[in-house]
């Protein structure tokens, strides 16, 4: 059984796309790179290492007390596991990748993949979650689903109440 949302410790907030600074100082917020285009989703967040590893310890933890148990019945189960994506949604992990104007938390590509890392080092079934929930077509839809189609069908997808699929 997977935990609820009030026995989980949250992971340490990573800072919003609209708060980045120029500084790369541990705790500060990230620069942004420059973008081409307005439309585009940004390509890559700068995030210094001790960041990185931060966010990842924070994961790990969450990951082996919430997740790792039953990770193994989880990996067979034929089910997509919607308690899971709710949880790890809570968790702020889904949308990572996503910027804020869309609905996501703005960190970039770096903070998503170092999130799907250490929750696979406890429970692959739920890093496909986290995977599904930052890149794919989630990130297309993101980019290219219009505003009414973003506010209603993304919004459910990055609260783990939803799936998406190209």
């Amino acid at each position: 059984e997977v935990p609820t949302s009030s026995t989980a410790s949250p992971c340490p907030a990573l800072p919003l796309a609209s708060q980045h600074r120029s500084t790369r100082a541990v705790g500060s917020a990230w620069p942004t790179a420059p973008r081409a285009s307005s439309r585009r989703l940004p390509m890559a967040i700068l995030i210094d290492a001790e960041t990185l590893a931060e966010l990842r310890s924070s994961v790990v933890s969450f990951a082996a007390e919430h997740l790792a148990p039953g990770a193994l019945e989880r990996a067979h189960d034929v089910d997509y596991p919607r308690d899971l994506a709710r949880l790890l949604a809570k968790q702020g992990l889904l949308g990572l990748s996503i910027p804020e104007d869309r609905g996501g938390q703005g960190a970039g590509l770096m903070a998503a993949i170092t999130a799907i890392q250490a929750v696979a080092s406890q429970c692959p079934r739920s890093a496909d979650i986290v995977q599904f929930g930052n890149f794919g077509p989630i990130r297309t839809f993101a980019e290219y689903g219009t505003d009414y189609q973003k506010k209603k069908w993304l919004t459910e997808c990055l609260a783990g109440n939803a799936v998406i699929s190209l």
